[in-house]
């Protein structure tokens, strides 16, 4: 008997349910985006190895052997992705810095802003205490809805949405005055699962697609293979092709 995630994997593997991949999502990103926020450095970087998780599992859907649970598996890729981020960034130190600063070359002034925003707000998210820290940064890094930090945090709803109203009241006697007006407005927000969710969908649309064309146009020539050979055991004349390739040896048999 298939747990649940692992249903949900092979219906979309199998069918091509997008429903039950998004639902796959839904019931697994929480507890997968958790162990990133642990492997990874940076809560952008965490975000990126969950969504590189879902579209290698979406690429190698075809390997998984349905005698095996879909996290554990979804587990093992997520922490081999976090490694060999970890690793690339140790070896090439100076290009990650570089690539950092590249999102702000065509808008510098709102780069800026943003940045200095981004940076004032962690740097004071890091000075709160618990249980408002976790939460305060789910919220305004990762742009999650309280509904969705409780299943990281495993907290009661209205527990996160009261830890949440004390965090930001603290954060913002803790940031300067323009920027705590900032965000105040929501200046400062993350990509958010949201985000990582509707990336994954939209990979897995196109993998659908092409998927479906590969198998089409190779049904297709096979038919026609048969249907000219068909043919040409059908007339019993010899010097009727067997096969329909010009380049075939049967073609230019007498």
């Amino acid at each position: 008997m298939f747990d649940r995630p692992t249903r949900l994997f092979l219906r979309w593997r199998d069918r091509g349910d997008a429903a039950a991949l998004a639902e796959l999502f839904d019931r697994t990103a929480p507890e997968l985006l958790r162990l990133a926020l642990h492997l990874c450095r940076h809560a952008v970087d965490a975000e990126d190895v969950l969504q590189a998780t879902f579209l290698a599992a979406i690429e190698s859907a075809p390997r998984f052997d349905r005698k095996h649970r879909v996290l554990p598996w979804l587990t093992g890729i997520l922490t081999h992705r976090a490694l060999a981020e970890h690793r690339r960034r140790q070896r090439t130190p100076v290009a990650a810095a570089e690539q950092e600063r590249a999102g702000g070359e065509r808008e510098p002034f709102q780069h800026a802003q943003a940045s200095e925003l981004a940076a004032s707000t962690r740097a004071a998210i890091d000075r709160l205490r618990e249980p408002y820290r976790q939460p305060t940064m789910l919220r305004l890094v990762h742009g999650m809805e309280p509904a969705e930090i409780a299943l990281v945090l495993q907290r009661s709803p209205g527990t996160v949405r009261a830890q949440l109203h004390r965090g930001l009241e603290q954060l913002r006697r803790l940031l300067p005055a323009g920027l705590a007006t900032l965000l105040a407005v929501g200046a400062f927000a993350g990509r958010g699962l949201a985000a990582v969710k509707q990336a994954v969908l939209a990979a897995s649309h196109t993998h659908v697609v092409a998927a479906s064309a590969a198998t089409t146009s190779g049904f297709l020539a096979g038919m026609r293979d048969s249907a000219y050979r068909d043919r040409s055991f059908a007339s019993g004349s010899p010097s009727v092709p067997l096969c329909y390739r010009p380049s075939c040896a049967c073609s230019s048999s007498s």
